[in-house]
C-alpha cells in the first residue's frame, strides 16, 4: 500500500528521501477521540549487522531487523523500504556521507537515478573504491508493514563512497530510520507514536571497523 510519490536530487553519490503520509487499505483515521494507549518502545526490538566487509567482488553490507517483542500486533509506517528505510549514513562530527542502497527489489525499485552519469548501482569497484557516482532520489512513500507478536522483517543495504571524495573516509556514521507505529493490524494516524532507530558505522582505514546499534527511543504521540 503506497501514498503518493515525490522525489528531488542531491549532491553526487547520495540519494535523497522525501516523506509521504501513509495510505492504503490497512490505514484507517479515527473520527472520534479513542483511548488507545500509544505502542510503547519495548514492543519492538532493533538490530543491526555487519554481514561483510568490503571485498574485491562486493562492497559492505548491513542488514536490519525489527521484532514485535509484544503480545500483540502493531503496525509500522514510514519510508520506502520498511522496517528500516534509509538512503545515507552521515558522519557525526563533519559532512561526509556513506551511501546506503537496497539490494531488496521491492525497495530497490523506488531507487531512481537522476542525470546520464549515475550508475546504480556500480558493479565493478573504480580505482579500488567501491563508489556510488551521479545522483538519486527515493520515491517519497510511506509503506506500511504489520508485524504478529515474534514476527520480524528485515531489509539490507549496500554501502558505498559518496561522490569523488576520499574513499570510506574515517569517521562515525549514523543512519536513523523514523518510523509510525499503532497498535493492531490497521494502521491508525490517531493513535499513533513515534519511533526512532538506526545504527552507527565506525570507518577505519578505509574498512567499517564495527558497528553499533541505537535502539528503539519513543518520541511522543501524534
Amino acid at each position: 500500500m503506497l501514498a503518493g510519490c515525490s522525489s528531488g536530487p542531491t549532491a553526487d553519490g547520495t540519494i535523497a528521501e522525501t516523506a509521504a503520509p501513509a495510505t492504503g487499505t490497512n490505514r484507517t483515521t479515527a473520527t472520534q477521540t479513542t483511548t488507545a494507549e500509544p505502542v510503547p518502545a519495548s514492543a519492538g526490538s532493533f538490530d543491526a549487522t555487519l554481514v561483510r566487509d568490503t571485498t574485491d567482488s562486493h562492497p559492505p553490507r548491513v542488514e536490519a531487523t525489527l521484532t514485535n517483542e509484544s503480545d500483540a500486533a502493531f503496525t509500522l509506517s514510514g519510508g520506502y523500504a520498511p522496517p528500516f528505510s534509509a538512503s545515507a549514513a552521515r558522519e557525526r562530527a563533519g559532512d561526509a556521507a556513506l551511501a546506503l542502497y537496497p539490494i531488496d527489489e521491492d525497495a530497490r525499485q523506488y531507487v531512481q537515478r537522476v542525470g546520464a552519469n549515475s550508475s546504480a548501482p556500480p558493479s565493478n569497484r573504480t580505482n579500488g573504491c567501491w563508489r556510488l557516482d551521479g545522483s538519486y532520489a527515493v520515491a517519497g512513500i510511506a509503506r506500511m508493514l504489520t508485524l504478529s507478536p515474534g514476527e520480524s522483517a528485515s531489509v539490507t543495504y549496500d554501502v558505498y563512497t559518496s561522490g569523488d571524495g576520499a574513499c570510506f573516509p574515517d569517521g562515525d556514521y549514523l543512519a536513523e530510520h523514523a518510523a509510525r507505529v499503532s497498535r493492531g493490524t490497521h494502521y491508525d494516524d490517531a493513535t499513533s507514536t513515534a519511533w526512532l532507530y538506526g545504527f552507527t558505522l565506525h570507518v577505519r582505514d578505509n574498512t567499517i571497523a564495527s558497528l553499533n546499534v541505537e535502539k528503539i527511543t519513543r518520541a511522543g504521540g501524534a
